[in-house]
């Protein structure tokens, strides 16, 4: 990698109290001559796997300054997983299309290209893990509800504790504090 070229890396979907929430629509570049990859395929089809790989190969070629950005979105269920890239330098949006932040072509050829990977896959070697892969599956789905109900009750816990605190608060007293704290610790430094 060229010395000094970094991605830029974030998360563009979440868990939250209120459930799964996703910002995958805001891959959408339609202006500008910009296309989209939607990447098909079940779990470990190699979806991350050949989105990293593509990612690398243009942090690469790429030169401090010049429109050779790229941008990692990563996975809010496995943070070493990615969900999709951008590359700025050939306007193109990779995305993981798949379940929670299920993506749909919209214009086929005109602006969508959709990549199947199940079409690559062993599916004679499938059928014979048929029940190991069938029992991992339903243990991640039951993992995933358990943690939605935990963030559930975080988020009502958390809610009332907000309240109740409100409720004991001086907010005029913490707002004068918090202006005397920022004159006499921020002095000097430029206000935007």
């Amino acid at each position: 990698m060229t010395e000094g070229v970094k991605p830029l890396r974030f998360f563009l979907g979440a868990n939250t109290p209120r459930g799964f929430v996703s910002r995958f629509d805001q891959l959408e570049r339609r202006e500008d001559g910009w296309n989209r990859v939607i990447i098909k395929g079940g779990p470990g089809t190699g979806k991350s796997s050949l989105m990293k790989k593509i990612a690398a190969a243009f942090l690469a070629d790429a030169v401090p300054g010049e429109k050779g950005r790229v941008e990692e979105i990563y996975c809010s269920s496995d943070c070493l997983s990615l969900d999709g890239v951008i590359l700025h330098s050939v306007k193109t949006s990779i995305a993981d299309g798949t379940a929670p932040h299920t993506i749909e072509p919209k214009y086929h050829g005109a602006y969508d290209t959709t990549l199947n990977l199940s079409e690559c896959w062993n599916e004679d070697l499938l059928c014979q893990n048929r029940e190991e892969i069938i029992s991992l599956s339903k243990r991640i789905s039951s993992l995933h509800a358990q943690s939605t109900r935990f963030l559930a009750a975080y988020g009502a816990l958390n809610g009332d504790n907000a309240r109740i605190a409100l409720e004991a608060t001086d907010v005029h007293k913490a707002a004068e504090y918090a202006r005397h704290f920022a004159s006499r610790e921020l002095r000097g430094v430029p206000r935007e």
